[in-house]
C-alpha cells in the first residue's frame, strides 16, 4: 500500500493512496485494459513481476506526480479524491475535540509558519 504522509499544524496523519497488486508480467499484457481500470480506480497500483522478481510498477498519473513531487498534482484532484482525503482529518479532529476555533487558530499558525519560511520574518495577513 502506497502512504501519504500529511502534516497539518500538529496533526500528523497517514493517508492511503493504493493497495498493491501483484501480477506477473503476462497477465498485465492479457489484461492491460483491465488493468489500467484498476489503477484510474486510485483505489489500485500493480506490481509487475517476471520471472517471479518485481520488474515495475503502474499507478496512477496523480499518486505519480504526488511522488514525484509536481505540484500541478493537487489541480488534478476530483471532489471526491478530495473528500476521501480530507475524511480522515474530519474523524481524528473530532476524537481528539478540537473546535473549530481551536482548528482555525492551528491552520493560521501554520499559515503563518510555511509564509515565514518562505518569505522571511514578514507579518502575513
Amino acid at each position: 500500500m502506497l502512504i501519504n504522509v500529511v502534516q497539518y499544524g500538529d496533526l500528523e496523519m497517514a493517508v492511503r493512496k493504493s493497495n498493491a497488486v501483484t501480477m506477473p508480467a503476462t497477465e498485465v499484457r492479457r489484461n492491460f485494459g483491465s488493468v489500467l481500470k484498476r489503477v484510474f480506480s486510485g483505489n489500485e497500483h500493480i506490481e509487475i513481476e517476471k520471472d517471479g522478481l518485481p520488474v515495475a510498477v503502474i499507478l496512477s498519473k496523480q499518486e505519480y506526480e504526488a511522488l514525484a513531487g509536481k505540484s500541478d498534482s493537487k489541480a488534478a484532484m476530483t471532489d471526491q479524491q478530495f473528500a476521501d482525503m480530507l475524511r480522515p482529518f474530519g474523524e481524528e479532529i473530532q476524537r481528539r475535540g478540537i473546535s473549530e476555533e481551536d482548528l482555525d487558530q492551528m491552520v493560521e499558525a501554520a499559515r503563518q509558519k510555511r509564509f515565514e519560511a518562505t518569505h522571511g520574518d514578514k507579518r502575513h495577513k
